[in-house]
């Protein structure tokens, strides 16, 4: 995950890597500094403009996450995307609101 990379190939990682971590093993299986590194290469991208990639970013760093300044980072970024009713499928599709809710 690089900021200024292409948002779909971006798009596509986050999807390969909700894929995997989907299976509670492997998310349980990833020690500290893996799951920092993930979560420091998903923060670099917070500030694209993309809200389908902010949305699989937040969920994402949200399944990873066990608190901190992340977590509050992700709330002010859900919170912003919020704001603009045309986001709302988004945070369906990219089911965001189950990651809130976890």
């Amino acid at each position: 995950l690089a900021l200024g990379g292409d948002i779909r190939a971006m798009c596509e990682c986050c999807d390969r890597l909700q894929t995997t971590l989907a299976d509670g093993a492997t998310l349980k299986g990833l020690s500290t500094s893996q799951r920092s590194e993930i979560v420091k290469a998903a923060a670099k991208s917070l500030d694209a403009k993309d809200p389908i990639l902010l949305a699989k970013l937040a969920g994402l760093i949200l399944k990873i996450t066990k608190g901190g300044a992340n977590l509050l980072s992700v709330s002010k970024l859900l919170f912003r995307l919020s704001k603009t009713s045309t986001n709302d499928p988004v945070f369906v599709s990219e089911g965001v609101t189950a990651g809130i809710l976890a």
